[in-house]
This record gives structure tokens, sequence and C-alpha cells, in this order.
């Protein structure tokens, strides 16, 4: 191991220290503080602030979407999700869903659904047709958790397509399943 990699684990574990006393001693302000000055290590504050229901930290979360790193941005959705995503950061997570490393993708797509605008859906449908399997299962299930009965028909395309991948069909066919059942009472009612 290399003096600088040493330099760098003390650094880390002197920072997680930190974040572990701030918790304990219930210091919000320093974790939020934190998702501003270490954004490498976002992913305990904000799960932590996300849990406690500081909805203070919101501005901070929202900022992390912006970060370089990728573990920060998804902690970061999760977070807002959970807290309650604000209006203006839906444009940036329809963005994230379009261009981002897939797992990052996923989440944001996932995350759309809770809006619960309809005018996402063509959006959502879209992603149906993503290359990658985490980025259009997350479609599907948030066209699900959105309930507009207009993505019946290309989930149930979709699901369709998942047999010319056996794998893919596999792991994901419960998700597709869910999706139109739900649409499908949506649609009876």
């Amino acid at each position: 191991m290399s003096n600088l990699h040493s330099v760098a684990v003390v650094a880390d574990d002197a920072v997680l220290s930190q974040l572990v006393a701030a918790r304990a001693r219930g210091d919000t302000a320093y974790l939020i503080e934190s998702l501003r000055l270490t954004p490498d290590h976002a992913g305990l504050p904000a799960k932590w602030l996300a849990d406690d229901g500081v909805t203070e930290a919101i501005p901070a979360l929202t900022h992390l979407l912006d970060v370089a790193d990728p573990h920060a941005r998804t902690s970061a959705i999760q977070a807002l999700e959970r807290l309650g995503l604000p209006e203006q950061v839906k444009p940036r997570l329809v963005e994230i869903a379009q261009t981002d490393l897939d797992w990052v993708r996923a989440w944001a797509t996932s995350a759309l659904a809770s809006y619960r605008d309809r005018n996402l859906t063509p959006t959502l449908v879209a992603l149906l047709n993503d290359p990658s399997w985490r980025v259009s299962s997350a479609a599907a299930l948030a066209l699900g958790r959105q309930e507009d009965p207009s993505a019946l028909q290309p989930l149930r395309r979709a699901r369709r397509a998942l047999f010319r991948a056996p794998t893919r069909y596999y792991l994901y066919r419960r998700v597709y399943r869910d999706a139109i059942r739900t649409l499908r009472r949506q649609t009876a009612e």
C-alpha cells in the first residue's frame, strides 16, 4: 500500500467517523452541510436525513444531482424520493433518466413515477425500449406506479418483447405483470 493510499484511507475514516458522530448527536445541520462539502460520502448522510424526514436537506440533496460522482447522484435521488421530490427537479430527473450511467438512469426513471404526471408517460414509454434491462424494467415499474391507463398497450408490447430474451424475461416478468395488472384495474374502474 502506498503512502498516498494510506493517507486517503485515514482521511476517509476521519470523515466517516465525523458523520457517525454527527448522526449520534442528532446534528442534522452538520449532515446537510456534509452533502455539500463531501459529496463523495453522501450515501450515509442522505439516507439518514431521509430516514429522519429532514426536509431541510432537500436543497442540498437537489444540488447533488449535478455532482460528478454517480453514487452521490443515486443517493440524492433515493433520498429526495423519500422526502418528496420538488417539482423543479423533474426536468433534471428526466435528463438523468435519458443520459446517465444505466444504474443511475434506472433510479431516476423509477423516481419519475412519484410525480404521477401523465405528461411523463411518453418519456417512460420510450424508456421501455432502452437497451439497459435496469432502465426498461424501471420504466415498467414507474408506469405501473404512475397509473396512467394509456401506458397499458405499450407495456403489453414490451412484455411480449421480453420473450425474445429468456434471461431478461425470467428476471423482470413480474415487474411487467404487476404494472399491467395495476393499469388494467385503472381501466376497469
